[in-house]
């Protein structure tokens, strides 16, 4: 669940991709968990709610939201593969 919402956060969410990571560190000192940090990073950088109508109109309505809908599951994917890989690690 913590996943979805970081994710969801990060996809209408506009910055530069810089601050995404210091709003991480700030989210990881404040007791969130890293599976939703992580998924709010990936989809801040993958995924554009906010520019898809300007998408829409460049690259066609389909492609569009195809791609932000994979970017969107793969955020997901990536964020819990993360921390299963960390956890393997040690």
């Amino acid at each position: 669940m913590n996943a979805l919402i970081g994710a969801s956060v990060g996809s209408v969410a506009v910055g530069h991709p810089l601050a995404s990571y210091l709003l991480g560190g700030e989210l990881l000192k404040g007791g969130v968990s890293l599976v939703a940090v992580t998924a709010l990073i990936v989809s801040w950088v993958t995924v554009g709610i906010v520019q898809l109508p300007a998408e829409c109109m460049m690259l066609g309505a389909r492609f569009a939201v195809y791609r932000n809908g994979t970017s969107f599951v793969s955020a997901l994917a990536i964020a819990f593969l993360l921390v299963y890989t960390l956890q393997l690690m040690g």
